[in-house]
C-alpha cells in the first residue's frame, strides 16, 4: 500500500491540465452577443435573400476576444452564426488556439462545433479528436468520437470527454487509458472533481506501474488527504505480498489500512497466505489483523499445506524485524500428516517454531498427544520435531474400550518426510499397552519407567522401549474395561480433531 501515494501526482495532473476540453450538459440561458466582425476576405458575396455573407481566399473572422481564419466561410446575419471551411483556425487571447476542418460557430451563445482533424491547444496541453463540442464563454465542451489528450508528462486516451457545470465532474469515458512515466491507468470511466479533489472509479480499473497493480471495479482517490477506496474485487500487488477483498481502504497520511469482505493476503517471500472478512494494516510499527473466518495457510509445492484457524490472526514483526504470527481463540490445525487444537498460538518466522498454549492437542496417524504446552519446530514448510511440556501424554486407540497410553513430564518427538518415527518420553514415564497378535488382544502391561523411547511406523506405534529401572507387570487382557485402565489425566478427544482443510471451522 505504500507505493498508492504516487497515484496522487498521477491523477492531479490528468485531470486539473484538461479541465478545457469537457462541456456542461445543462442549458444556459440565451443572452446577445456582439456580432461577428469581418476583418478580411479576398472575395466577398451577399445573398440579401438569406442574409447570407460568402467570403472566400485569407478569411479572418473575429468576435470579442475570438479571431477565426479559414479558406472560406458563410456568415448568417439573422442568427449571428458562421460557418468556416478548409484550415479553420480559432484563437481565444493567446491562451487557446482550436483548429479543424470545418466550424460551426454560433456568436449568441459563443459555442462551436468542429468537424475532422480537431486539434484544441492550451499553454499545458493538446486535444486531437475527430468531432468536438465546445463553449468558448465557459471553456467547457465535450467530444464522442475518441480522444487522445497529451501534456509534457502524461498522455490520455478516452472515447468520451464531458463536463457537468452542476456538479463541477469531469468524466473520462469508454476505454480510459492515462499513460505516465510512473503508471499507466486503464478504466471504463473516471470522474474528477475539482472542489472535492476526489477521483472516482467506475468500470473494471487498472493501475499498473513497475511495482505495484491495482484492480477494481469501483473506487475513488482523496489527491487532497491521499485517502483511497477500491470496492467490487478489488486487488493490490507488490513484488512481494499481495491483497484482495471486497473494499480495500487506506490512508497513507495515518499509515492505516482496511480490507473487508472476502479477504486474501498473500505474502509470496515466506509461502503465507491469510484469508478472513476483515483485516486491518497499521504501518509504524508494521502489523496487521485478520478476523472473521480468519484463516492462515502455509503452502507447499507438494500440496502438503499447513492451515490454522482461529478467532483472531495478529502480525507483527519484532525488534529485529522477524515477523511474528499470533491466533487467539479457538485455534484449530490442519495438515495431511498432523492436526492440533489449543485456545491460542504464536509462530515465529524467525526460528520457524509454533508454539500452542492452554489445551494443546496434536493428532498425529492414530496418536493423540497433549501436554501443558506443545512445541512444534518446522524446517521448510514441514515439521521437524516437536517437544511437550508438563503433563505430557501419547493416546492411541486399540479398539473403542482400549487405549495405548504414554505419559511423562517431557516428551519430544521426530518426523522424518513429515511422518513422525519416534518419540522420546523424559521423566516420570508411565504406560499402558496392549501387546496383540494380529490385531487380537493378548495382555494387558502396565509400566513405570523414568525414560522411554516409541518407535512408530505407518502412524501405528510399533515398539516400545524401556530406559532407567523399568517397573511393572505383564497380565493376560482384562475381561472387562475398568477405570485403572486409564492413566492420571486420560481424555480421548477425537471428536475435536480436524481431518480435512474444511474442517478447521
Amino acid at each position: 500500500m505504500k507505493n498508492i501515494s504516487g497515484i496522487k501526482k498521477i491523477l492531479f495532473l490528468a485531470f486539473s491540465l484538461f479541465p478545457v476540453f469537457l462541456l456542461p450538459v445543462n442549458a444556459q440561458q440565451e443572452k446577445k452577443k456582439s456580432r461577428v466582425e469581418i476583418l478580411n476576405a479576398d472575395i466577398l458575396k451577399i445573398d440579401r435573400v438569406n442574409h447570407l455573407k460568402k467570403l472566400r481566399g485569407k478569411v479572418r473572422l473575429k468576435h470579442e476576444n475570438i479571431l477565426l481564419t479559414c479558406d472560406s466561410a458563410w456568415v448568417f446575419d439573422n442568427t449571428n452564426v458562421v460557418e468556416a471551411f478548409s484550415n479553420v483556425t480559432m484563437n481565444q487571447g493567446d491562451t487557446l488556439f482550436l483548429s479543424g476542418d470545418y466550424i460551426r460557430y454560433d456568436g449568441d451563445t459563443q459555442k462551436a462545433k468542429v468537424v475532422g482533424n480537431v486539434d484544441l491547444r492550451d499553454k499545458k496541453s493538446d486535444l486531437k479528436t475527430d468531432e468536438l463540442e465546445f463553449d468558448m464563454e465557459n471553456n467547457v465542451g465535450y467530444y464522442l468520437t475518441g480522444g487522445v489528450i497529451t501534456s509534457e508528462t502524461n498522455r490520455i486516451e478516452s472515447r468520451e470527454g464531458f463536463y457537468h457545470s452542476k456538479t463541477k465532474d469531469y468524466y473520462y469515458k469508454g476505454d480510459v487509458r492515462v499513460v505516465t512515466k510512473d503508471y499507466t491507468i486503464s478504466s471504463d470511466t473516471l470522474r474528477y472533481n475539482p472542489d472535492e479533489d476526489v477521483t472516482y472509479f467506475y468500470g473494471p480499473t487498472e493501475i499498473i506501474s513497475d511495482s505495484l497493480y491495482i484492480s477494481c471495479e469501483r473506487g475513488w482517490y482523496d489527491l487532497k488527504n491521499d485517502i483511497s477506496k477500491f470496492s467490487l474485487h478489488a486487488f493490490m500487488q507488490t513484488k512481494e505480498h499481495s491483497v484482495r477483498g471486497d473494499t480495500l481502504f487506506y490512508d497513507k497520511q495515518q499509515g492505516f489500512g482496511t480490507a473487508t469482505g472476502h479477504v486474501e493476503m498473500l505474502d509470496t517471500t515466506q509461502k503465507v497466505i491469510l484469508y478472513g472478512n476483515h483485516a486491518d494494516y497499521w504501518e509504524n510499527p508494521e502489523r496487521s489483523v485478520i478476523t472473521d473466518s480468519a484463516l492462515f495457510v502455509q503452502y507447499s509445492p507438494d500440496g502438503d499445506s499447513l492451515y490454522l484457524h482461529a478467532d483472531t490472526l495478529r502480525s507483527f514483526l519484532d525488534s529485529a524485524g522477524y515477523r511474528t504470527l499470533s491466533a487467539y481463540f479457538g485455534v484449530r490445525i490442519y495438515s495431511k500428516d498432523m492436526q492440533g487444537t489449543c485456545d491460542s498460538l504464536s509462530y515465529s518466522f524467525a526460528d520457524s517454531v509454533i508454539r500452542m498454549f492452554t489445551e494443546p492437542v496434536i493428532w498425529s496417524g492414530e496418536s493423540q498427544m497433549t501436554a501443558k504446552t506443545i512445541y512444534l519446530y518446522t524446517r521448510g514448510r514441514s515439521v521437524d520435531y516437536f517437544e511437550m511440556k508438563q503433563d505430557a501424554m501419547i493416546i492411541s486407540e486399540f479398539d473403542s474400550t482400549h487405549f495405548n497410553q504414554i505419559k511423562g513430564k517431557n516428551m519430544t518427538g521426530y518426523f522424518r518426510d513429515n511422518h513422525l518415527y519416534r518419540i522420546d518420553v523424559n521423566g516420570n514415564g508411565q504406560s499402558i499397552y496392549y501387546p496383540d497378535d494380529q490385531g487380537e488382544i493378548i495382555g494387558y502391561n502396565k509400566v513405570d519407567c523414568s525414560n522411554i523411547v516409541i518407535w512408530v511406523s505407518e502412524n501405528k506405534i510399533q515398539r516400545i522401549v524401556l530406559l532407567k529401572q523399568p517397573s511393572g507387570t505383564l497380565d493376560p487382557p482384562p475381561a472387562t474395561f475398568s477405570e485403572d485402565q486409564k492413566l492420571k489425566g486420560f481424555i480421548w478427544l477425537d471428536n475435536k480433531r480436524p481431518r480435512s482443510p474444511e474442517e478447521v471451522f
